[in-house]
């Protein structure tokens, strides 16, 4: 007869009415903290049999039996036939442990209203209710049955996370520790993963000598005339600051501009890429209207290489807008599919690698008011002057070396020739030649050609004439006064010319203002002017305090 009890104490699930299901082993490490004398035979798990150890007066070895939420006892001497947990190791021990588990189980767990998100190997993912039921029953062991309450540690978990762990969305906030954070005054998940190069420690030696000869020699000859240089890693060294110390601070995009093979595409996909913690392929967006762009707010670097847009007037547009605005601005929208969209900060670079041929160049359009200090141009040679080794074997040299060549960046002080700006560091630079080809290469080019030759002939007859005023219908009928310019004007508009005009205005080449003249119109005044300016870059090579040779 007690072969046959204890038989079907074995097969009997007892349903506790405590808080929650509770793991053997935080079981028996209370249990041997609050019975002292307490031995089992063997491992502690379901099903094994022991004593009453609770249970005082009981001297049998083998008058219970382990149940998943407590002990089934058939000794003489008990009140009952089961003991939850909770009587055998309080009550108080199970609502703490409950506490615990909930808190453990929904530690780094968000809801946006939509979607979970759980941090898992170092970084946020988004996740569905079936997963998170999973980890919760299989990971943090909570049970799903309803206990005395009516409510189950599941439910207790799932309403914690809809309670205390809502947030407005989630997305990635470029150069800002990862995990929950207060932007605008509520909670949103920055689920951006840091991934800055760690510097090397110790002062480091630009040069042959130092620990980062190769790179020292290829930013040495990278550039052409050499003192774009420092304008450069003055740059370089805002932007890496920015994202080793998570501090996001703006500064200008960079042209890289001059012949193939020397190494453009090597300075941002591999070096400056690798140094703030990764690029990504930004063309199709920029240019090509790519309607799915979430992906890019991910990276803080944004590449596009020898892209051409040829005369897509629109492609133009919308690459200048965003250009401007990715320095100007730091708040874009984040719309991920499926996600929750959200306003985010960007403040990461867009880097772009051209030929030096007029074709290729025309992308940068004309270096006005409006975007020269978000802009760096530097030229390249036309020509490499160093041998670059195979691949995997650049990779390996860059990956060794680059750490060194970041902590002396970031322990070097730019000269005073290159300018302090409170807002991006450094004042943007734009090498000459570079310059006066993008001024070359705008849009209303042409037809400032055609406006600095009918004003050098109006004040060459106007001798004492000061100014030359007058509307946009005034200048064409004085373009029109030239046979010659007769097929050009044809192809002109009235609201076209407006447009060139602003364009020229805000380029500053050609002094001009606006006026307000009878019935509201807009009148143009230019000041007069001889030959048109040609712009000089002084040469700073030999003035320079230049710490490379050291």
């Amino acid at each position: 007869m007690q072969v046959f009890y204890i038989g079907v104490a074995r097969d009997f699930q007892f349903v506790s009415t405590d808080l929650a299901e509770v793991p053997l082993d935080v079981v028996e490490e209370k249990l041997r903290e609050k019975y002292p004398n307490f031995s089992w035979p063997g491992e502690f798990a379901y099903e094994t049999q022991g004593p009453s150890f609770w249970i005082p007066e009981s001297k049998s070895a083998m008058s219970a039996i382990v149940k998943k939420d407590g002990m089934f006892t058939f000794s003489d001497h008990a009140d009952k036939s089961f003991y939850s947990w909770g009587d055998i190791c309080g009550v108080d021990f199970l609502k703490g442990h409950a506490d615990n588990a909930i808190a453990n189980a929904t530690k780094d767990i968000y809801w946006d209203q939509k979607n979970f998100w759980r941090k898992k190997s170092g970084f946020y993912a988004l996740m569905g209710m079936t997963e998170l039921l999973n980890f919760f029953k299989v990971q943090c062991r909570l049970s799903a049955k309803p206990g005395k309450s009516g409510q189950s540690p599941v439910d207790q978990a799932l309403y914690h996370i809809y309670t205390s762990n809502c947030i407005i969305g989630a997305g990635p906030f470029v150069f800002k520790p990862s995990g929950l954070m207060e932007y605008m005054g509520r909670p949103v998940l920055n689920t951006y993963i840091p991934r800055a190069l760690v510097p090397a420690m110790g002062p480091q030696k630009w040069g042959p000598h130092g620990n980062f000869p190769f790179l020292s020699l290829h930013f040495d000859v990278l550039f052409d005339p050499i003192y774009q240089k420092e304008f450069f890693l003055a740059w370089w060294k805002h932007f890496y600051t920015s994202a080793y110390t998570l501090t996001p601070m703006p500064g200008p995009n960079v042209y890289l501009v001059g012949g193939t093979d020397v190494g453009k595409t090597m300075t941002s996909r591999a070096i400056i890429s690798l140094s703030v913690g990764g690029f990504v392929d930004a063309s199709g967006h920029l240019i090509g209207g790519e309607a799915f762009n979430s992906h890019i707010y991910e990276k803080p670097l944004w590449v596009i290489d020898d892209e051409v847009v040829g005369d897509n007037s629109s492609a133009q547009t919308r690459f200048h807008a965003i250009w401007k605005k990715t320095a100007a601005n730091q708040q874009f929208l984040f719309s991920k599919k499926y996600e929750v969209p959200l306003t985010i900060d960007w403040m990461g670079r867009i880097f772009c690698t051209l030929n030096m041929d007029y074709i290729s160049s025309r992308i940068m359009g004309p270096m006005d008011g409006s975007v020269i200090d978000k802009t760096c141009a530097f030229r390249c040679p036309a020509v490499s002057k160093i041998i670059f080794p195979s691949r995997y074997e650049l990779e390996k040299i860059i990956a060794r070396e680059l750490p060194y060549l970041l902590r002396w960046l970031l322990d070097w002080e730019p000269p005073d020739h290159v300018l302090r700006d409170v807002r991006y560091g450094y004042k943007s630079y734009q090498e000459s030649s570079l310059l006066d080809k993008a001024h070359q290469g705008g849009k209303s080019a042409p037809f400032k050609e055609l406006l600095i030759e009918v004003l050098q002939n109006f004040f060459s007859q106007e001798k004492t004439a000061t100014e030359w005023r007058g509307t946009v219908t005034q200048l064409l009928r004085m373009l029109q006064t030239n046979p010659h310019n007769e097929s050009i004007l044809r192809l002109l508009r009235l609201e076209q010319t407006n447009r060139y005009l602003e364009m020229i205005q805000r380029e500053a080449l050609v002094e001009c203002k606006v006026e307000t003249g009878p019935m509201k119109t807009r009148v143009w005044v230019f000041a007069r002017f001889g030959d048109a300016p040609t712009a000089v870059t002084p040469d700073l090579s030999n003035s320079m305090n230049n710490p490379f040779t050291k």
